[in-house]
């Protein structure tokens, strides 16, 4: 029987059996062995006749079994209590030696007990532990554990990229892709939900919330700021807010490390300083929310009560068109421009090597004329005339003539 939260004694049984067959067995409520086969008849006489063990075996049932039972399952029930889930989190940032790479990295943090399988995925295959960089699992400050695996990859192919976590308290794995703002969705993807969700909350949200974990910010590629204005516009950032959470998982020191640092006040100055802080989902306040929501009437009233309309969002995306369109006919006349260089480039050394050609042939032949003439230059004596003349000829030629 089960009295709230203790298990009390019902019934119990202490049996013994032989060569897989029932032998004899403990009768709680006579206190005395019963004897199930007559070759356990000498065994039940003798031990009935030791009273203080039919007393120790009495006991054992009603009070040691149960004592037992209570304390293991204290121990199962703390387990529990202590059993999280893991959050998981997908993200990249540029590697520092090359930066047509990324370095993606999958962390699940927050778990209990400390058992998980994290594994990095291309094409829905796992990546082989040589190709990734693991921290193994280490603890966190409030006693619940966290592990981070990364791999570098190309930027286009971070599509191609999944993160999965198997965990105990897990009904069924946790599988993140990679794509916009860490969600499971590609960037093509989570625009059309953009979309869906302007168009939903008609007329148009009046705060956006950008959610960052403090846990994860100093990893994170911070490129939040850009990731808004490219589908939501630069008007997005007087209707944005940055919420940062996980506030029980960091320390004092290291939280104002995050708000005081370079990254974090280049971010909050597009959003004129608006933040606020809470502890996570598991170990939210009420009041927190309370504030929050102060915090985001304030920011409405800020704006005059105007709201983030879908005609904004359908500008942006006709300038971002325009902006895509101008950069491809940029693109297009740079390349036209390459190709007129290289072939003038081309055609500039093909003449080049035919002046040299001719160069070359002509100052051949100059040099075989001259030793040409050098072999045929000759000196004839004329025979001496009444006025003594001698000619010096080159084949026909008179080249001087000496009186």
């Amino acid at each position: 029987m089960q009295d709230g939260d203790e298990v009390k004694f019902s019934k119990g049984i202490s049996e013994y059996g032989n060569g897989g067959e029932a032998f004899m067995y403990f009768d709680i409520k006579e206190s005395q062995w019963v004897a199930t086969v007559d070759a356990a008849l000498p065994t039940k006489r003798k031990w009935d006749n030791v009273p203080i063990l039919n007393q120790y075996t009495k006991g054992y049932l009603e009070k040691d079994c149960v004592d037992w039972f209570n304390k293991f399952r204290e121990y199962a029930d703390e387990d529990l209590r202590n059993s999280s889930l893991p959050d998981v989190h997908l993200f990249a940032k540029k590697t520092s030696d090359d930066k047509s790479k990324l370095k993606l990295t999958c962390m699940a943090s927050g778990f209990f007990p400390k058992d998980v399988q994290l594994s990095i995925m291309k094409n829905h295959k796992h990546l082989p532990d040589d190709e990734i960089e693991s921290t193994g699992v280490r603890p966190n400050h409030d006693g619940s554990y966290q592990m981070r695996k990364s791999v570098k990859i190309k930027e286009e192919a971070k599509a191609e990229y999944d993160c999965s976590v198997q965990h105990r308290n897990l009904r069924q794995p946790i599988l993140i892709k990679g794509g916009f703002f860490n969600t499971h969705l590609t960037d093509e993807e989570m625009k059309k939900q953009i979309m869906k969700c302007l168009y939903l909350s008609d007329p148009g949200p009046h705060v956006f919330l950008l959610i960052i974990n403090l846990e994860t910010f100093r990893e994170e590629q911070s490129n939040f700021v850009e990731q808004i204005q490219e589908n939501f516009g630069a008007q997005a950032f007087k209707f944005t807010m940055v919420l940062f959470i996980g506030r029980e998982k960091v320390s004092r020191c290291v939280l104002n490390q995050i708000k005081e640092s370079e990254e974090t006040q280049r971010i909050l100055n597009y959003f004129k300083g608006r933040f606020y802080v809470i502890n996570s989902k598991n170990e939210c306040d009420p009041s927190q929310i309370t504030k929050l929501l102060r915090v985001i009437d304030e920011i409405v009233k800020n704006n005059g009560g105007q709201n983030y309309s879908n005609e904004i969002n359908l500008k942006n995306q006709r300038k971002l068109r325009e902006q895509t369109g101008t950069l491809k006919q940029e693109e297009k006349r740079m390349k036209t421009d390459e190709e007129k260089k290289r072939h003038e480039e081309t055609d500039t050394k093909e003449q080049k090597r035919e002046i040299n050609t001719e160069e070359y042939i002509k100052t051949k032949s100059k040099k075989e004329k001259n030793e040409n003439d050098k072999m045929m230059i000759r000196e004839i004596k004329w025979p001496q005339t009444d006025r003594g003349v001698y000619v010096n000829c080159v084949e026909k030629q008179i080249i001087s003539c000496v009186l």
